[in-house]
């Protein structure tokens, strides 16, 4: 009562007790109230108010959903801007729509470009908010994180979600470096691309893949299908040794199969370009560091001063991995008994970085050499 007769002497409201039952008594119990009239047409006012913005907010959205219906990298998020009701989300989603039409407008690109719309749409409406996705039970335990299949609940994209196991120090800048190199390189056709992000690096989200390079090992050991798989990853691998990034944990568990192409993950254990580390503690001086195997001896000795040799050597690794069907022990070339792939194998895997190939380039080089003599050979 005692708020009610606050608002009634600051005018908000009018309330109706029954009357006294002597002159001086105190009046009885509350029979009604209602807002006065100013307060109620301020009310009426802001949901007429309320009620044209949302309606100009749909107006938009559809206005929007028109203009990218007949592209491919906006059928999806056309689709969301009509089945969107919650209106702070519709707001979003006309924020990303507005973006898109501006970016397809600039480039003058269309059906060819960004063509994994299902995967586009979940970038697009990304906000760094977990309740976004709906995780399945289903689970994959990695080395220090968890990884769902989850459903983008907007699109119905289906996508998978990495999480930490521990939130220490350590585990966050590493899942921040992967989350940074996927952003920056996830836009080449052989890096896993990053979706969405949590800001403090403790989850993010990418497409889902399909398989591994360990889970088709047998299928890689045909000659031609194991070169599709160096060249992407070489290919993947060009631009941030150029730049100073080092993967440091290619294996193949690392090598994953997403849309009938193969792309190089997790990029947690990657070193920046010097200079730009946050911590060259974390890869101390006489630390092990990569998967043991497939790391090159450096890697033990000091994985901060690692070029891109230490890359090179677990290629190599990996290919006499696929083609003995053995898994590398820590230090030992692991060469495959037949040509052209041993003559490959000893050299980039040699005990001394200088010794190796000293780039992707001159890898893959010395594969197509090394394969056109075979091939005449025999």
């Amino acid at each position: 009562m005692e708020l009610l007769y606050r608002w009634c002497t600051d005018g908000i409201v009018i309330f109706s007790v029954k009357p006294p039952t002597s002159p001086d008594g105190p009046h009885g119990p509350l029979i009604d109230w209602r807002l006065t009239q100013p307060v109620l047409g301020f009310a009426q006012d802001a949901d007429r108010t309320l009620a044209s913005q949302r309606a100009g907010q749909h107006d938009e959205a559809r206005k929007l959903a028109e203009q990218l219906s007949n592209l491919s990298a906006g059928l999806e998020l056309s689709r969301v801007l009509i089945e969107i009701t919650d209106s702070e989300y519709l707001s979003h989603a006309i924020a990303s729509a507005r973006a898109l039409v501006t970016d397809i407008r600039a480039k003058a690109h269309g059906d060819d470009d960004l063509a994994q719309a299902s995967w586009n749409i979940v970038r697009q409406l990304s906000r760094s908010n977990l309740k976004d996705y709906s995780l399945d039970r289903e689970r994959m335990t990695g080395g220090q994180a968890y990884v769902y299949i989850a459903c983008h609940k907007a699109s119905g994209t289906l996508v998978a979600y990495k999480r930490l196991k521990i939130r220490d120090a350590d585990s966050i800048a590493r899942m921040r470096r992967e989350i940074e190199a996927g952003s920056m390189f996830g836009h080449q056709t052989n890096v896993m691309p990053i979706l969405d992000a949590d800001p403090e690096s403790c989850w993010f989200v990418m497409p889902l893949a399909s398989s591994t390079a360990r889970a088709k090992a047998a299928e890689l050991r045909e000659p031609k299908r194991l070169k599709e798989l160096l060249v992407a990853v070489c290919d993947a691998l060009r631009t941030p040794h150029e730049m100073g990034w080092i993967h440091r944990d290619l294996k193949p568990d690392n090598l994953l199969m997403l849309d009938n192409r193969w792309v190089v993950a997790d990029w947690g254990l990657s070193r920046r370009p010097r200079g730009a580390t946050s911590d060259p503690g974390r890869t101390r001086t006489g630390t092990g560091y990569g998967t043991e195997g497939y790391a090159a001896p450096e890697l033990s000795l000091d994985a901060h001063r690692v070029g891109p040799e230490a890359d090179i050597y677990s290629l190599g690794q990996i290919v006499g991995s696929i083609l003995t069907g053995r898994s590398p022990q820590a230090n030992i070339p692991l060469i495959p008994p037949f040509e052209p792939w041993a003559e490959v194998v000893s050299r980039a895997t040699r005990y001394v970085p200088a010794e190796r190939h000293q780039s992707v380039d001159e890898f893959m080089n010395h594969v197509d050499t090394a394969s056109q003599t075979h091939n005449r050979s025999t």
